[in-house]
């Protein structure tokens, strides 16, 4: 299981955050990554959103991550979110049923 020690921990009141532990991100994740991507258009907004929803962190902490270690992250978590559903011709394909 990957882990990511932040080079300082977070502090939000009276929780401490400063291990990301990601084994491998949940169907909830890449969901939470792919909905916050076609909203915003932001890879950043994308990533921080499926971090929240695999650590369960609040959003306010995830927000202050430092770039240095959200590299870190996305070097672990993007690749299951990245797919390429374009065609050949790079228009999107049709999507196909779990049953096709």
């Amino acid at each position: 299981m990957p882990t990511v020690t932040l080079k300082k921990p977070i502090i939000l009141g009276d929780r401490q955050f400063a291990v990301i532990d990601i084994d491998e991100p949940t169907l909830g994740g890449i969901a939470a990554h792919e909905v916050s991507l076609a909203s915003t258009g932001s890879e950043t907004a994308a990533l921080m959103a499926m971090l929240v929803a695999e650590t369960g962190w609040p959003m306010e902490a995830v927000r202050k991550i430092k770039a240095s270690e959200m590299e870190a992250l996305a070097e672990i978590l993007l690749p299951f979110a990245k797919s390429d559903t374009s065609g050949p011709t790079g228009e999107a394909s049709p999507q196909m049923s779990p049953m096709s």
